[in-house]
């Protein structure tokens, strides 16, 4: 029997991989193998101990700024303390 894994990495992008293995495979040696191919060659292939890990290619996020953006202004807000405005300075 054959297990296949579709395994995804996520942050600001996300990197996809294909996993095969003869084995069922917990969570920590998918997240092994996930590091054995090379990230910048999309379709590289690496196999060791049984499993063989292709990735697949990254999709990257549209605008990472725009998380910053937003954040950037959580210091510049006033609070309501008894009805009145103050900074939170």
């Amino acid at each position: 029997m054959k297990y296949k894994y579709i395994a995804t990495e996520r942050s600001v992008d996300v990197r996809t991989f294909e996993i095969l293995s003869d084995k069922k495979l917990n969570e920590d040696a998918i997240e092994d193998a996930m590091a054995l191919p090379d990230i910048d060659k999309v379709g590289d292939v690496e196999i060791e101990g049984g499993i063989q890990s292709t990735y697949l290619g990254t999709e990257y996020a549209d605008d990472s700024k725009v998380k910053y953006y937003l954040e950037s202004f959580a210091h510049n807000l006033k609070l309501i303390r008894g009805g009145k405005f103050f900074n939170n300075v």
